[in-house]
């Protein structure tokens, strides 16, 4: 099993703010800045921001696209070659580093 069923962990709060949405400018850049710890991810997410790299550089972009591509959970059903293949499927999550 994949522990679905129990309760998720509570990540606390990001030392970081991000506009209020009605402040939003209209293209996709929302923010730049922050971190990336759970948290702030959280807030992000929450938000309908999420994380990308600005142009070259090492600056971390806040974006919020518009359209934006939604998967109803509700209505997701895992067939059996998705639940295969994510069997197989590795991920590896690693800090960013402050260098």
């Amino acid at each position: 099993m994949t522990g679905w069923e129990n309760a998720p962990t509570p990540v606390g709060e990001t030392p970081w703010s991000f506009p209020d949405p009605s402040d939003w400018p209209d293209d996709d850049l929302v923010a730049a800045g922050a971190d990336l710890g759970p948290a702030t991810l959280v807030s992000a997410y929450r938000l309908g921001l999420f994380p990308m790299k600005v142009d070259e550089g090492r600056i971390l972009g806040w974006w919020s696209p518009d359209p934006r591509g939604v998967l109803p959970l509700d209505a997701l059903r895992v067939s059996r070659s998705l639940r295969q293949s994510a069997r197989r499927s590795t991920s590896v999550s690693t800090p960013a580093s402050p260098t």
